[in-house]
């Protein structure tokens, strides 16, 4: 492997070596507390059988989330005569190690999550068979070229990472340019202390917010990123995921009313709350323009599998239109296939046209090589502060200690 497609795969990255390392352990021994499985139809006969490895909130963010399954899942086993068997992890970054761990002996058939960043991270481990859908010409050329243009993942939806907010708590009176916010505004000790975010290393959330803050610091205003975090660093809250970190927003004991999230929060709102409009979501605006970090994510058909034609027709059939449209209100995300008519709801969404995407100002080059530099220059600067004398031995013990934790999690039931 050369070294500039190492991605957050060098070995000097203990935290995921034993990320892998740990599900490999969990494989070996047939089983995981870090995931469920679901079978559609639990047919014991010689029915063809997908294996599909995704993370657990896909498609169940809506009003009926059993109802979209039915209309994604069920409706591709009737349709094929096959049965799926869907197992679930935390988050997306668990389901690549996942499939890293079992790379020689995979038991999977396709993981779906892959964005954006991820990406390289997969390609370098060499897991994926490259397959352009039939429905290729019907896909957002900017979501194809935004995540991987030789098709070894394929976008499936898309969104902007935003900043989210509670509009009765905060306002033109103690952030009076909440709709024209720059990112050096959130440095305000004031303003610091209403944000919650994510783990960049542990949520892909949390990543896209770093990359934004990269993407303005570094290619918009020509000034060192870390400048920002090593400014927010005392008056921000940090939490491990995307869920923990909604649980603090909602959460008035710990006034915590700004949270790192997706442009189409307010339209779930909106949906989910009976007409509420009370979350708003803003973006960065610099220089005249506004910015933020585009996920577009994918799924993917692992090398290995065994139903390598009914892997390529479910990745057919989940970027056509009937699945896409399940997509906005049920993920929450901008449906990649262009044909997919949007529901009322996402009236209320920032209208992603209006956005000048961040990733458009970095090669993917730059982000595969200089990836696990910028995790472990956050790393510095928010866990261990100015004093780096330390990290040597926190890289070595805080990746175990990590997948204890992750051990003690609870299976999703």
């Amino acid at each position: 492997m050369k070294k500039s497609e190492k991605g957050l795969f060098q070995l000097g990255n203990l935290r995921w070596t034993l990320l892998v390392a740990f599900f490999a352990f969990s494989s070996f021994l047939m089983g995981s507390n870090l995931s469920y499985t679901s079978s559609h139809t639990g047919s014991l006969d010689q029915t063809p059988k997908l294996t599909i490895y995704t993370y657990e909130s896909l498609l169940n963010w809506g009003i009926n989330a059993t109802d979209a399954n039915i209309k994604v899942f069920d409706a591709f086993e009737a349709k094929e005569n096959c049965t799926i068997e869907l197992e679930y992890l935390s988050d997306a970054p668990s389901v690549l190690a996942r499939a890293v761990a079992e790379k020689n002996s995979p038991r999977a058939d396709i993981i779906i999550g892959i964005d954006n960043v991820m990406i390289f991270q997969a390609k370098a481990q060499d897991i994926l068979l490259a397959y352009e859908p039939s429905t290729s010409s019907n896909l957002s050329e900017n979501a194809i070229d935004g995540l991987d243009p030789d098709f070894y993942v394929t976008p499936y939806d898309y969104g902007f990472i935003a900043l989210v907010y509670h509009k009765n708590l905060v306002n033109s009176t103690n952030v009076p340019n909440i709709d024209s916010l720059q990112l050096s505004d959130l440095t305000e000790t004031d303003v610091a202390k209403l944000l919650v975010t994510e783990d960049p290393t542990l949520s892909s959330t949390g990543l896209g917010f770093l990359m934004w803050t990269i993407g303005v610091y570094e290619k918009v205003l020509d000034s060192d990123w870390t400048s920002w975090w090593k400014e927010v660093r005392a008056n921000i809250q940090v939490e491990d995921s995307w869920g923990d970190a909604f649980d603090v927003f909602y959460n008035p004991a710990v006034n915590r009313p700004i949270v790192v999230s997706y442009a189409t929060d307010p339209a779930y709102n909106y949906l989910m709350e009976d007409n509420d409009t009370s979350l708003g979501a803003t973006l960065s605006h610099e220089n005249d323009s506004t910015y933020a970090w585009l996920q577009i994510e994918g799924l993917g058909i692992l090398k290995g599998t065994k139903n390598l034609s009914l892997a390529q027709r479910f990745v057919d059939w989940f970027t056509g239109v009937p699945a896409q449209e399940v997509f906005p209100e049920n993920n929450w995300m901008y449906p990649a296939n262009d044909h997919a008519k949007l529901p009322k709801s996402f009236d209320y969404a920032i209208d992603p046209t209006t956005v000048t995407p961040l990733n458009d100002l970095f090669s993917p080059e730059e982000i595969n090589s200089s990836l696990d530099g910028w995790l472990d220059s956050w790393n510095e600067v928010m866990i261990l502060g100015q004093d780096t004398a330390f990290y040597p031995l926190f890289s070595l013990f805080g990746p175990i200690v990590f997948v204890i934790l992750l051990k003690r999690k609870k299976k999703r039931i």
